[in-house]
Formats: structure tokens, C-alpha cells, sequence
């Protein structure tokens, strides 16, 4: 347990370190630095010492940042090019698997074709954060950073689905494109349905809440820190996108998307 406290304190140093960094070189963009760090906290030994299950990063630490992200997103904006980043979330990063798998496995033959690809699907989808720290250096147009956006909210689902996809093909040995082309509808849609009821639950309590006079901050505060965790779970349990659930819950709760109550605004303080 302590040395678990120590290895936290260290990575929150590190962030420190990292911002700090930033602040004197700041053409040096934020990402980049804290990989880099990253790295050498990793060849140092840290990643031995101090193992983290790849689901609990997704759901305490992915889920919370691409709800956040999804609230804070211009929605409207998005929806205006839905098609546009359909046609990247989906085709371009199947295509980008597919390509960086064959690619890899030209070069290393001694990998399987499956390894390849489950390797190219991590690598396809870009970074929300990425596409952040270049609007700060760069002015884009508007049109440009909402594709660019709701590309990066949702194309990690699509990326995870690949990998999935790949990883069950390496090892059973059998690949089916029918397969899994459905397996990504079913999730896709399943995620998105996850997100979307429980964000009416959660609207349905508040206005019960709201209905016997019994509005608290407090409670309102834990039931949306509950959300994105909620959402990835029960998706996570239904065998589907837990990543679109929880990004369709945060685009059901930007403020663009419902009335803003005297309520809400208290709980924003």
C-alpha cells in the first residue's frame, strides 16, 4: 500500500514537473512532454512496480476526460457534419488498421497478421488531446476544429472495437468480416443507447428531486461523477461500446442540448 502511495505521488509530481516545463518552453506542447516523461518513468522501472488493469485506465481515467470533453463540446457544430466524421470514425480507421497492419507485418513477417493489425488499430485513431494542443498554436476554421473534434470524441471506439476485433482473431484463429462488421453495429448502437438512457434517468431523478423539494448540490455533484463511470460499466457488462456510451451521455449533457435551470447554474458554481 505504501509503495502504491509513493508511485502516485511520483506521477503527480511528474505532472507538475511536466506543466512547469511547458510554462518555460511553451512551443513545447503539454502532451508531448508528459510521453516523454512517461517514458523515462517507464525505462526507469516504473512500469514493474506499478501495474495498472488497461480497464480501470479506461474507465477512471478515459471515460471521465471524453465526458468532460463531450460537455464542453460545440454540439450543434458537430451535428451540422455528422456525415463527415462518420466517414472518419468508421472507414478511414478500418482502413488505417488494415493498412499499418499489412505494412507491418511486411516488414516483420515473423508476426502474425492478426498481432499486426490489433498493433495498427491502436495507432489509428487520433487525439482528442493531440487536436486541443494544436488549436491553441493554430487558428482553424470553425467547420475544420468541429469535424476535428467530434472525430477525436469518437473515433477512440472505433480504434478499441478494431483492437478487439484483431486481439479475438489472434487468438481463436478465425476471422469473419460479416462477423465483425455486425459486432460494431450491435456495440456502436448498444453504447449509444446506453448513454442516451442514462442520461434520462438521471433526468428523471432530478426532476423527482426537484418535484418533493429535495434539490441538493451535493447529490447532483456524485450522480455526475457517476455518469461517465456508470455508463462505461453497464456497457462494459452489456458487451458493448463503452466509450460511445460515455460520450453520447456527454453530448446529451452539454448545455447546447437542454435547459439550463436556476439549479444547474447553482451546481456550476
Amino acid at each position: 500500500m505504501l509503495h502504491t502511495i509513493f508511485y502516485v505521488i511520483i506521477f503527480l509530481l511528474a505532472l507538475v514537473i511536466s506543466n512547469i516545463i511547458n510554462k518555460v518552453f511553451p512551443k513545447l506542447a503539454l502532451p508531448l512532454i508528459q510521453v516523454v516523461i512517461g517514458l523515462c518513468l517507464g525505462f526507469l522501472g516504473a512500469s514493474k512496480l506499478l501495474q495498472v488493469d488497461p480497464e480501470f485506465f479506461l474507465g477512471f481515467i478515459i471515460a471521465p476526460l471524453l465526458f468532460r470533453e463531450s460537455e464542453e463540446a460545440d454540439v450543434k457544430h458537430i451535428f451540422k457534419h455528422t456525415r463527415t466524421i462518420l466517414m472518419l470514425i468508421f472507414p478511414l480507421v478500418f482502413i488505417t488498421t488494415i493498412g499499418l497492419g499489412y505494412l507491418t507485418h511486411f516488414f516483420y513477417l515473423s508476426v502474425p497478421l492478426a498481432a499486426c493489425f490489433a498493433l495498427g488499430a491502436s495507432l489509428a485513431p487520433t487525439d482528442a488531446i493531440a487536436v486541443a494542443a494544436l488549436s491553441e498554436r493554430f487558428s482553424f476554421p470553425k467547420r475544420v476544429m468541429s469535424i476535428l473534434t467530434g472525430e477525436g470524441l469518437l473515433n477512440d471506439a472505433s480504434g478499441i472495437i478494431s483492437f478487439q476485433i484483431a486481439v479475438l482473431a489472434l487468438v481463436t484463429g478465425e476471422f469473419s468480416l460479416t462477423h465483425a462488421s455486425a459486432d460494431l453495429v450491435v456495440s456502436a448502437i448498444g453504447g449509444a443507447l446506453v448513454g442516451f438512457i442514462l442520461v434520462w434517468m438521471k433526468s428523471f431523478i432530478l426532476r423527482i428531486l426537484e418535484d418533493v423539494d429535495a434539490r441538493d448540490v451535493t447529490g447532483y455533484l456524485i450522480l455526475e461523477l457517476m455518469l461517465p463511470l456508470s455508463a462505461f460499466l453497464i456497457a462494459d457488462m452489456l458487451e458493448v461500446s463503452g466509450i460511445i456510451a460515455v460520450v453520447v451521455a456527454g453530448v446529451m449533457q452539454a448545455n447546447g442540448l437542454k435547459r439550463t435551470t436556476l439549479f444547474d447554474a447553482k451546481s456550476q458554481k
